[in-house]
């Protein structure tokens, strides 16, 4: 018997955008807070977390997906459900400690650590192509739902006999029959040509595609990249080997790191041997640089930023609590770099 879930081609876009806002609703949210040194909605008789505003957010976001159709509402719906997300997430601190704690020192690292889990969703919605005739029959009537929301223009319906073709030319079943019906209907309707796409929207896209190019085909950005791998692994082993200094001299005391107990220094030695880890796979990088090896030491160098980003990040923001962000976007910029330019190798 067939699955009652199928899944949506469209997805991984939705979850993306889900990610972005959750996490931009978390960060605002910490900033707002301090910045107005965490002022309180309802006086002094009642106390209105903002996680049921998020809540809120929540549920109107599945009011939209009941009541309406188009691709333009699940991206409203993607929005909304992020930022209420991200405003509930944000009080986890209160949830699960017995005296409602929203300072919880390891709230942070809990928060981190379920966008991490929403990425791998994410990473595996992105890799997923729809093959089953019955998959790809659910995917053709959200493009014919698409269609009508795009007034018909041209690229609506090339994308839709693309998925009509994959269906016919499949194994022979009962959904080729609909799809060769809907082939012969968008066949028979007129052409529009392309829409004229929004001067922002434009603007956005064009800038985009520069900084594609820029990271891609410019050797200083490759030469960049390298340079600060090179500090960072010369700064990861030199703070290593400070560390096992201090240690053999029996002079190493956690307040040095500002450490307060026992757990938090556990965590700070299982952050440190993480980023060595992460330095080494950029060693190897490296050596197949040296080797000409451009492509396998590209891969090596992406590795090692995910082990930072997946690992290290994580016992980062136990001890430095939400100011580990900072590092945080300097390492997604540097993975998103690397893997342009990865991708631009595999291509040529």
């Amino acid at each position: 018997m067939s699955s009652f879930l199928v899944k949506r081609s469209s997805a991984a876009d939705n979850l993306l955008l889900f990610l972005v806002t959750a996490a931009a609703s978390v960060l605002l949210t910490r900033l707002y807070l301090f910045v107005f040194d965490y002022p309180t909605i309802g006086g002094s008789r009642f106390h209105i977390a903002h996680a049921i505003i998020g809540g809120a957010f929540l549920t109107l976001s599945y009011l939209l997906l009941l009541c309406f159709h188009g691709h333009r509402v699940r991206q409203l719906s993607a929005v909304m459900a992020g930022w209420g997300f991200g405003l509930f997430i944000d009080e986890i601190g209160k949830f699960i400690t017995r005296d409602n704690n929203y300072f919880y020192q390891p709230a942070a690292a809990i928060i981190y650590v379920c966008f991490i889990l929403f990425f791998f969703v994410y990473r595996r919605l992105e890799k997923y192509t729809p093959k089953d005739p019955r998959e790809l029959s659910f995917d053709l009537i959200e493009k014919l739902e698409n269609l009508a929301d795009n007034n018909f223009f041209l690229p609506s319906r090339k994308d839709i006999m693309d998925t009509v073709a994959k269906i016919v030319s499949g194994p022979k079943s009962r959904y080729q029959y609909f799809a060769r019906g809907v082939g012969q209907l968008i066949e028979s309707m007129p052409v529009h040509m392309h829409p004229r796409p929004h001067r922002i929207y434009s603007r956005i896209r064009s800038s985009w595609t520069w900084l594609d190019d820029f990271s891609a085909e410019r050797r200083p950005v490759f030469y960049g990249l390298i340079g600060i791998f090179l500090v960072y692994v010369g700064l990861t082993f030199w703070t290593m080997t400070a560390f096992i200094y201090r240690l053999s001299q029996d002079t190493l005391t956690p307040a040095h790191y500002g450490i307060n107990n026992n757990v938090e220094w556990g965590v700070y030695i299982v952050e440190l041997s993480s980023q060595v880890v992460s330095a080494l796979w950029m060693c190897q990088g490296f050596f197949w640089l040296v080797k000409r090896q451009r492509r396998r030491a590209l891969g090596l160098f992406k590795n090692g930023i995910a082990i930072n980003i997946l690992i290290t990040h994580v016992f980062a923001f136990y001890i430095e609590q939400f100011s580990a962000s900072i590092s945080l976007i300097i390492m997604l910029i540097l993975f998103v770099l690397v893997e342009n330019i990865l991708e631009d190798e595999s291509a040529r």
